[in-house]
């Protein structure tokens, strides 16, 4: 689809009819082998839920905020309420998890959206817990919940579910960083979930040590010893990821995500973000909707 042809939007889609009537969740077997990646549920889009996948073979490739990540054989993954993603291409098998926030444990959340920096999917074993978890959730799904009991049968099991699948990402950053959790991890946790919440209004380190009552050189200190970048750099991060999503998804000019960026300065804005990014925002915009065209 051409750039002429694109509808002219000033935001970026978001989905949020999936668990229209569900309990908050809901979990079917899919195969995708045969499946049209031009259906509008496939464009790049936000959704207001989380989404998990397990694989039981065949590959899958997606864009998710721009990184592409393709997982093939056996595992799972995850995108959080929020990301953009779209579908490049896929032929495989398996379970599809769709879960609003409010079902999940409080912990795994956190680990989800604020942990480590680390890819979003793990491979798998073929009979692994995991595996088996996400086949019983689905079959427990598949009766009808005729007893209240069985319905807090069926969130016991997506919290499991969830849970054993964060545990698995995680401890894979932590065996390939030779790392174990400390105290420090909560507090970069806590300062990642901050700026995910506040990077248009709070956009210098100092505010977030004053929100996580510790000092700027702390936060710093610990910030780059877990990622091994500064919390300012985190924060920029942030706020051009934003930029990005911006260009490519919707038809605003620069200047105005300038603006909508926390920016009062549109070029001093355009030379940050060739800085940031390596390229102007107009060439930005061009290149991806050029990448985008050719997986259509």
């Amino acid at each position: 689809m051409s750039k002429q042809n694109r509808k002219k939007q000033q935001t970026i889609p978001l989905h949020t009819a999936e668990l229209a009537g569900s309990p908050g969740f809901r979990i079917e077997y899919f195969d995708m082998s045969t499946e049209e990646l031009h259906d509008p549920a496939h464009e790049a889009h936000r959704d207001d839920h989380y989404v998990f996948y397990v694989q039981h073979q065949g590959f899958c490739e997606v864009m998710i905020d721009f990184e592409r990540m393709r997982l093939e054989g056996t595992g799972a993954g995850y995108i959080c309420p929020g990301q953009i993603h779209q579908y490049i291409g896929r032929n495989s098998s398996g379970w599809f998890v769709a879960a609003d926030a409010s079902v999940l444990n409080n912990q795994t959340r956190s680990l989800l959206e604020h942990g480590r920096p680390a890819c979003q999917y793990v491979r798998l074993e073929e009979n692994s817990q995991l595996m088996q978890c996400a086949s019983l959730l689905l079959n427990e799904f598949q009766q009808s919940a005729t007893h209240p009991l069985q319905m807090s049968t069926q969130l016991s099991l997506l919290q499991a579910f969830t849970g054993m699948l964060a545990a698995a990402v995680d401890n894979a950053w932590m065996g390939n960083n030779n790392r174990q959790a400390g105290r420090t991890d909560t507090l970069v946790q806590e300062f990642r979930k901050l700026v995910k919440a506040h990077f248009l209004m709070a956009r210098s380190a100092g505010q977030y040590a004053l929100m996580l009552n510790i000092s700027t050189s702390y936060l710093n200190e610990i910030v780059k010893l877990h990622t091994g970048f500064t919390a300012s750099y985190w924060i920029q991060q942030e706020i051009f990821l934003e930029a990005r999503r911006l260009l490519v998804h919707t038809d605003l000019t620069a200047k105005e995500i300038a603006y909508r960026t926390g920016y009062d300065d549109p070029t001093y804005f355009s030379r940050l973000f060739k800085k940031v990014t390596g390229s102007s925002p107009l060439d930005f915009r061009i290149m991806h909707l050029d990448l985008s065209n050719q997986n259509r």
